[in-house]
C-alpha cells in the first residue's frame, strides 16, 4: 500500500532522538518530605517509569528500576501521585510488579534498601503515607475492585477500611485515626461523578461533598488544622475550595473557562499551589487563603500536583522544544532535565488556534507550521490532523514527539481539542456522552475547512488523519464521514463498540457507559459511535497499527475492522506489534510505526515526497496482513 522508499529519511533520525528523550509527561509526578528533606520524582522512559531523588536541590540519582508501575491515568483518572514519601524524606513507597502482581513496595532514599509490603494477587495502588510513617492508607482489588486498606509500614498487618459498592481513590491522611478520600460508584468513572468523603480507622464514613453529576476530587488536608482544600465543578468549570467542620465552604479559585487541578499546600498552611489549565494550557498559579491569586512563572506547567520544600515551588514541565524538566520554579532553575542535541533549533512551537464548529461551538487546537512557513508558495504545504486519545484527554504545548517529527517532515500538523476534552468545563466535556460519531468527527474534519481557508500555503485537499485509541476510532470515522482526507492512520482505536465491551478490561468497560450507556437500552448509539458500521463509505487508504498486548483495546478491534475493509475491497494494512500495550511507548515500536505512517503520507499527500537522494529500506521481516488494492 505504500513504498518505503519514497522520501527522504533522513529526519528518520530526528524520531529516534525525541522518542529517546520523551520522558513520559503524564507519570512526572513529584514528593517533597520536610523542609531541608529530599525531592523524589517520576520520570518514564520508553514505557519504564522510575524513581530518582534529588538532595539539597542538586541533580538527582535513580532511585528504582524499571519494575515500577505508573498508573495515573488508570481506574480513577484523578491526578494524585502514584507514590509517597515518608514525612521525615527517608522512605519512599510505590507500586511495583513482582511476579506479574502490583504489589506495595517502600525503599529506603538513603542506600536504595527495598521492602515488599503486600504479596496477595490483586493489583494495589496509591501509597500514602500516615502522619507518623507507622502506616499506609492503600486502594486494592484486594476485597472487591476499588476498597480502601491500610497496612503496617513493615507489612505484618492488613486492615479493611471500606469494601462496599464505591471504588475509592487518592486516600489523605487528617491524623493518625482518619483520613480524607475520593469515591464513586462502581458504575460510574471518577471523571463523570465522584464525592469527597472522610474515613476512619474504624471503618466509619462521612461524606463531606457530593452533587449529583459533578466531580469532585484533590482533598488536601490543611496543615496545622482539621480543614482541607479540594476541587469540584459545580460551577461548570473546575474550581479550588477551603472547606471544614465549623467553616462555610470558601471559594478560593473560581473562574469560568479556567480549570483548577489538586492543590499542594505549603508547610503554613497560609497558601496552596495548583496547576491551572486554560485554552489548551496549563500554568503555575500560587492562591493563598487571604488574597489574591497569582501566577507563579511565565512558562508552560505540567497538570500534574506541584511541591513545595523550603517555601519554594517545584514543578515538572515539557516545552515544545525540550523534553521533561523538574525545576525549581521559584528560583527559575532546572533540577533534572533531558536535553536532545539542537531540539530548541529543529522542533517548532506551536501556535493557538480557535475555529467554529457545528452547532456553533468553538473548537481549540494547537497548530505546528513547518520550516518556511512564511515564504511558501500557496497551496504547497500538505496537513496532517492528529486528534488525542481519552475522548476525556487534552491536547496541551508540551513535548509532542509525533506533531515534531511530521512537521520536520514538512508537514502543517494540528491537534484539535474536540468536544469530550478535558480542560474546557464540564459542559464541553460531557458534550459528547451519548453522541459519540457526531459532533466530535465535525470538529476533526471542520479543522481542515478552517485551516484551509486562513492559511494559505496549507492545502486543505491534501489532508492526513491519525489519532491512537479515542483517536483511531475519530479517524476511521472522519475518513467515512468527509471526503476531506487522502489518507489515513489509526492505532489502537476501538471500532465494534457492541462487541469491545465483550473484551475490554473494567476501564475501558466503565468508559463506554458513561460514553454511549448500554447495548440493552443504548444500541443505537452503540452502532452509530463504531466505525465498522461506515466502512462502505470509506474510499482513502487506511493504515491500522495495534499492540498484541494491548488489554484496554484488545487487537481484535483491528482484525475485526480490517475483516471489514477486506470484504468490501477497501485499501487498507494491519500492522501488529508483539509486545505493544495500550499506547506505543516503547522507542522501536514507535519508529516503525511512524515511519510507516510517513511513509502512506508521502505517498498520498506529498507532490515532493524527496529530493530525489532517497534510499531504499531493508526488507521487513514484521508480520503484516494487507489488501494491497
Amino acid at each position: 500500500m505504500y513504498r518505503r522508499d519514497l522520501r527522504d529519511t533522513t529526519v528518520d533520525h530526528l524520531l529516534a532522538e525525541l522518542a529517546v528523550a520523551d520522558s513520559g509527561g503524564y507519570n512526572a509526578f513529584i514528593r517533597s518530605g520536610s523542609d531541608g528533606g529530599p525531592l523524589v520524582y517520576a520520570l518514564d522512559r520508553s514505557g519504564r517509569p522510575a524513581l530518582w531523588v534529588s538532595e539539597g536541590g542538586g541533580p538527582g540519582r535513580r532511585l528504582t528500576g524499571g519494575d515500577v508501575v505508573a498508573n495515573p491515568w488508570g481506574r480513577h483518572r484523578v491526578e494524585s501521585p502514584w507514590f509517597d514519601l515518608r514525612s521525615d524524606g527517608a522512605r519512599v513507597a510505590y507500586v511495583a510488579t513482582t511476579s506479574g502482581h502490583r504489589d506495595l513496595h517502600t525503599a529506603d532514599v538513603a542506600t536504595g534498601k527495598k521492602r515488599r509490603l503486600t504479596t496477595h494477587d490483586a493489583p494495589d495502588g496509591d501509597p500514602r503515607y500516615a502522619p507518623d510513617g507507622s502506616a499506609l492508607a492503600f486502594v486494592t482489588d484486594y476485597w472487591s475492585p476499588g476498597s480502601l486498606g491500610v497496612v503496617s509500614a513493615d507489612g505484618s498487618t492488613l486492615e479493611c477500611l471500606r469494601d462496599d459498592e464505591y471504588v475509592y481513590a487518592d486516600p489523605q491522611w487528617l491524623d493518625t485515626e482518619t483520613m480524607l478520600a475520593v469515591r464513586t460508584e462502581h458504575w460510574d468513572t471518577f471523571d463523570n461523578e465522584s464525592e469527597i468523603v472522610r474515613v476512619s480507622r474504624s471503618g466509619a464514613l462521612k461524606v463531606l461533598y457530593a452533587e449529583p453529576g459533578v466531580l469532585a476530587f484533590g482533598p488536601r488536608p490543611r496543615p496545622g488544622t482539621d480543614e482541607f482544600a479540594f476541587v469540584h465543578e459545580a460551577s461548570g468549570c473546575k474550581g479550588l475550595y477551603l472547606d471544614g467542620p465549623g467553616r462555610d465552604r470558601e471559594a478560593l479559585f473560581v473562574e469560568d473557562g479556567v480549570e483548577a487541578g489538586v492543590p499542594t499546600w505549603d508547610a503554613t498552611g497560609d497558601r496552596v499551589a495548583t496547576a491551572v489549565s486554560a485554552n489548551g494550557a496549563s500554568q503555575w498559579y500560587i492562591v493563598p487563603v487571604e488574597g489574591e491569586p497569582e501566577q507563579a512563572s511565565s512558562g508552560p506547567a505540567a497538570r500534574q500536583p506541584p511541591a513545595w520544600r523550603d517555601g519554594e515551588l517545584l514543578g515538572t514541565r515539557s516545552t515544545p522544544t525540550r523534553p521533561l524538566d523538574v525545576r525549581n520554579v521559584t528560583a527559575g532553575e532546572s533540577i533534572h532535565r533531558t536535553d536532545g542535541v539542537g531540539f530548541e533549533e529543529r522542533l517548532t512551537v506551536p501556535e493557538s488556534v480557535r475555529y467554529e464548529s457545528v452547532d456553533e461551538t468553538e473548537i481549540q487546537a494547537h497548530l505546528y507550521l513547518p520550516d518556511g512557513i512564511e515564504t511558501a508558495a500557496p497551496d504547497s504545504i500538505p496537513l496532517v490532523v492528529s486528534p488525542h486519545g481519552g475522548p476525556t484527554a487534552v491536547d496541551e504545548p508540551g513535548f509532542d514527539v509525533r506533531a515534531q517529527y511530521f512537521s520536520a517532515l514538512g508537514y502543517a500538523v494540528v491537534k484539535p481539542n474536540y468536544r469530550g476534552s478535558e480542560g474546557f468545563g464540564r459542559a464541553f466535556r460531557d458534550g459528547d456522552n451519548h453522541r459519540r460519531g457526531r459532533g466530535d468527527v465535525a470538529d476533526v474534519v471542520t479543522a481542515v475547512e478552517h485551516l484551509d481557508g486562513e492559511y494559505g500555503p496549507i492545502d486543505g485537499s491534501r489532508a492526513g488523519i491519525v489519532g491512537g485509541s479515542a483517536g483511531g476510532q475519530l479517524t476511521v470515522k472522519a475518513l467515512a464521514a468527509s471526503d476531506r482526507f487522502a489518507a489515513g492512520a489509526a492505532l489502537a482505536g476501538v471500532y465494534d463498540y457492541e462487541t469491545f465491551v465483550d473484551d475490554t478490561d473494567e476501564i475501558g468497560w466503565r468508559v463506554v457507559r458513561r460514553e454511549l450507556g448500554l447495548p440493552a437500552t443504548d444500541l443505537a448509539e452503540f452502532t452509530h459511535a463504531s466505525p465498522i458500521e461506515d466502512v462502505p463509505d470509506i474510499d482513502a487508504p487506511l493504515l491500522l497499527l495495534h499492540g498484541e498486548a494491548d488489554e484496554r483495546v484488545p487487537i481484535s478491534q483491528s482484525e475485526q475492522l480490517a475483516a471489514e475493509l477486506d470484504a468490501h475491497g477497501k485499501r487498507y494494512e494491519l500492522q501488529r506489534y508483539a509486545d505493544a500495550g495500550h499506547g506505543f511507548t516503547q522507542r522501536e515500536t514507535v519508529v516503525d510505526a511512524y515511519t510507516r505512517i510517513a511513509d502512506l503520507f508521502a505517498k498520498y499527500l506529498r507532490t515532493d515526497p524527496d529530493d530525489r537522494t532517497s534510499r531504499p529500506r531493508p526488507p521487513q521481516d514484521a508480520d503484516r496482513s494487507s489488501s494491497l488494492n
